[in-house]
């Protein structure tokens, strides 16, 4: 019988743990730009957490009363856009998924439930 070393055993112990809910993890929109393609901001890779996020300042970038809330399943986000940066004008609502769409857009509210 082979005996591994302890230092192994609590890296296999850690590495086959359950990982800890993610479902209240926050969403936060920091920046809408021209262009941006969100898909490239989310951390974590595609379960849920993470951050969408851009160095810069932008005052359209989190709207009063936005839902933050991430599932653990790819998130799946509702996404208020307009026709312009300044968040002015017409806008419509579409149904966006952070994993898999790469279309960009110029102004955004996301909303994740």
């Amino acid at each position: 019988m082979k005996f591994f070393p302890a230092h192994f055993l609590a890296l296999a112990a850690y590495v086959t743990a359950a990982p800890a809910s993610e479902e209240s993890a926050p969403l936060e929109v920091r920046q809408s730009l021209p262009s941006i393609n969100y898909r490239s901001f989310v951390s974590g890779g595609c379960s849920g957490s993470g951050t969408v996020f851009n160095s810069r300042v932008n005052a359209c970038s989190v709207l009063p009363g936005a839902s933050t809330r991430l599932e653990t399943r790819p998130g799946i986000c509702t996404v208020r856009i307009w026709q312009n940066p300044g968040c002015t004008g017409s806008s419509r609502t579409i149904s966006y998924n952070v994993c898999t769409d790469t279309r960009n857009y110029n102004s955004i509210k996301v909303t994740c439930t």
